[in-house]
């Protein structure tokens, strides 16, 4: 293996150092290394096509989810049921070992306290809680698929695809017409935006959703190019994070280009190499965005408080919003019903209609809903998934990209309130399921490694 890049292909998937594995004769894997505390080998099903083919129709749809279906039901909730059904009736132990993983339990904590807590306000309601277990089921899921290199690389890979698909015609449309407008503010930036990308893909399927999911291909292309052997893969990718980049930014969307930068550069620090490669890399990507990024997007990449139309920047005054009512629900929140419903209304939340906005922060909305102890339960999970990154003291092909897409998620969660969105179900799944199946144990006290 070159510069830490891709293994050679051999008739057994890649292991961490440390771990024996053999095939048996009904297609399953036996890692020694894969689950602390164990003695002797643990047997591991590969994945089979169909999931990974069903893993990649999934991330395939996320972005046109509203688009497709029928009944009220989108597409990806009927590929989440059909992969279900596939993994619960062939691989039912995979699931049951990913759900009871340490690793998972901090997610089972986390539904466990708020739901405990709704009922404890005014207005119980649970549709919120719902779709944020289901979110978490999602993971469950995605992670007890991905049990081996093959299925991970075939939705890192589609994470990418579907990135590409978005932001190559949103560049080719936009780009040249982006050049030509300028902007001196906030507010004619975003009006610049309206008049960009009406028609295009990306108001046809949602400005915020489309620009995240390109801002996640962009983070995982990132991490994919530190760590391919061959140099015309590594051209190929490299050039397309730039597009991406690119195209994050002409989505004019501050959380999704917040989230690409972080992810890119996370990748970067997360890598095993020196100093002045990582130097050399982040200065290409100043010039990127010094030489590329039209002008005109610039001034709406600003936090600013100024009037739109005569009415202030919603996210403005929802963060004051937090801050003042902030002795009133840090204690045990206000109940997610009571929120959106009652609560809300009677602070202020719905700031240009009738009804509650979400206060497009995924951590200041589990704390009004449920407070500190449905804060400190969501940033426990979001821990437990952390921990199931590859060590960085191991040169690990996937280590980078997994890195980069959960800073890219986390940083995600700054700027967007619905925490149960699928892309966080898909996203979180794939690191779990590296922690369960494929993260080295590690080594107890007094060890040696022989």
């Amino acid at each position: 293996m070159r510069g830490g890049g891709w293994p050679a292909r051999s008739s057994t998937p890649w292991l961490p150092v440390g771990a024996a594995q053999r095939t048996s004769g009904d297609g399953t894997r036996r890692e020694g290394a894969a689950s602390p505390g164990t003695t002797g080998t643990v047997p591991i099903p590969a994945s089979t096509l169909p999931e990974r083919v069903l893993l990649v129709v999934l991330v395939v749809f996320l972005p046109f989810d509203d688009r497709f279906g029928a009944g009220g039901v989108g597409v990806t909730v009927a590929v989440f049921a059909v992969l279900g059904l596939i993994v619960g009736f062939n691989r039912g132990s995979c699931l049951v070992r990913v759900a009871v993983h340490r690793r998972a339990l901090p997610a089972f904590l986390f539904l466990l306290v708020t739901l405990t807590i709704e009922f404890f306000h005014p207005l119980p309601s649970i549709t919120w809680w719902v779709r944020v277990a289901e979110m978490v089921l999602g993971m469950i899921l995605i992670g007890s698929v991905c049990r081996d290199r093959r299925a991970i690389r075939a939705v890192l890979y589609a994470i990418v695809g579907v990135a590409l698909v978005l932001g190559l015609p949103l560049t080719v449309e936009t780009y040249g017409s982006s050049q030509a407008i300028t902007a001196s503010d906030f507010t004619e930036s975003s009006q610049a935006r309206s008049g960009l990308l009406s028609g295009t893909v990306l108001a046809a399927n949602g400005i915020n959703v489309v620009g995240t999911l390109m801002a996640l291909g962009c983070a995982v292309a990132a991490g994919l190019s530190l760590t391919v052997g061959d140099f015309r893969g590594r051209v190929l990718l490299i050039g397309t994070f730039c597009l991406l980049l690119l195209a994050t930014f002409l989505s004019f969307s501050r959380g999704a280009v917040l989230a690409a930068i972080a992810g890119g550069l996370g990748a970067l620090l997360y890598h095993r190499s020196s100093l002045s490669s990582r130097a050399v890399r982040v200065l290409f990507l100043i010039a990127t965005f010094i030489l590329l990024v039209p002008a005109v997007i610039l001034p709406r990449l600003t936090f600013s408080g100024e009037n739109q139309a005569g009415k202030p920047e919603s996210r403005s005054v929802m963060l004051d919003l937090c801050i003042q009512t902030a002795p009133e629900y840090l204690p045990v929140g206000v109940g997610s019903g009571n929120f959106w419903e009652k609560w809300g209304i009677e602070h202020g939340f719905n700031i240009y209609s009738d009804s509650v906005d979400g206060v497009h922060n995924g951590y200041l909305q589990t704390a009004i809903q449920w407070g500190l102890p449905g804060l400190a339960g969501f940033l426990l999970m979001l821990i437990g998934i952390a921990r199931c990154l590859p060590p960085r003291r191991q040169v690990d092909p996937f280590g980078p990209s997994l890195a980069a897409l959960f800073l890219a998620l986390s940083v995600t969660l700054l700027v967007a309130h619905n925490i149960y969105d699928k892309y966080f179900a898909v996203g979180f799944g794939i690191i779990l399921g590296y922690g369960v199946w494929m993260r080295p144990a590690p080594r107890r006290p007094g060890s040696t490694r022989r």
